[in-house]
């Protein structure tokens, strides 16, 4: 069984968010998860994340990105019928999936694996971030009338 770390809540949120929004692309998960917690992942947080909730069938890869499993959209839908605000919502998320509070140092002589979605480099996760950052900008500043 997968241990669960604080941030795959946040991160199984956010790609259920992106996946009804676009595609469920790397791109689609990083402003989904800017938009739901006014931060950026980590790369450990996602690519561990990616790993853990892969490895727990939450979520599955597609061509395009990720989306969430038949699974993960039930224990999702259970926690969302009780019309939680966001934060809420997350934390009653990370109660459904067992998350633990605090993230667990790597023991290898341990028996807990450690996972990790090894596709994601950390200047993929960079070039994304930047783009998103300047699409960001270029809508913000056209909505508030200023060039």
């Amino acid at each position: 069984m997968v241990r669960f770390q604080q941030s795959d809540p946040w991160l199984l949120q956010a790609i259920i968010f992106a996946s009804r929004a676009g595609q469920g692309t790397l791109a689609d998960i990083v402003a989904a998860g800017d938009g739901l917690n006014h931060a950026l992942f980590t790369y450990e947080e996602l690519a561990g994340g990616l790993g853990r909730l892969l490895a727990d069938e939450l979520i599955a890869e597609t061509n395009e990105g990720f989306m969430p499993t038949p699974n993960a959209v039930e224990i999702f839908h259970r926690v969302e019928r009780e019309k939680r605000a966001t934060y809420d919502e997350r934390q009653a998320l990370g109660q459904a999936l067992e998350a633990r509070s605090q993230i667990a140092a790597y023991d290898p002589g341990g028996l807990e694996p450690v996972y990790r979605y090894e596709k994601l480099s950390k200047q993929e996760l960079a070039t994304v971030e930047e783009e998103y950052r300047k699409e960001f900008w270029r809508k913000y500043r056209g909505s508030s009338g200023s060039s």
